[in-house]
């Protein structure tokens, strides 16, 4: 399940860097919100 949760996590962030031309967007992307979708996930798995 974990694996398949951060495979798809990581699928779409590769679809968002393609997209993304621009890098401080992007790294602020992930400076925000990977945090939240890890910890969102972590604790989906413990309930």
């Amino acid at each position: 399940m974990e694996n398949k949760f951060r495979s798809l996590l990581l699928k779409s962030l590769n679809e968002i860097a393609k997209k993304s031309q621009n890098q401080t967007a992007y790294s602020l992307y992930l400076a925000l919100f990977l945090p939240n979708l890890l910890i969102r996930g972590h604790y989906a798995q413990n309930l």
